[in-house]
């Protein structure tokens, strides 16, 4: 992941397979660490998290990838798109909280 002009990865570092399973979480939260910057920046991150999520067959984290970049898109205006997103992914969820959306 590329930010900026600097490569970037906030799992370097973290390649054994014991760390694996925590990677979507770490890219998540590091994408809402960029919300203020560029929102570019954090939408980028916070879909790398929901595609790691997803191959990793992950469905906890790939909710809460979906729920911070749905409510960074409330933020933005796009409502719409963000409870789609949601839609997608929480019927595997009995509750979801949806905020901003």
């Amino acid at each position: 992941m590329r930010v900026g002009k600097q490569k970037f990865a906030p799992t370097e570092g973290y390649g054994s397979p014991a760390y694996a399973w925590v990677e979507a979480e770490l890219v998540r939260r590091w994408g809402e660490l960029m919300r203020d910057p560029p929102p570019t920046i954090a939408k980028e991150w916070l879909r790398e998290a929901l595609d790691i999520a997803r191959r990793q067959e992950a469905k906890l984290w790939e909710l809460r990838a979906a729920e911070s970049l749905a409510l960074l898109w409330g933020r933005q205006g796009r409502r719409t798109e963000a409870r789609d997103l949601l839609a997608r992914v929480a019927p595997e969820f009995k509750v979801v909280q949806v905020r901003l959306c």
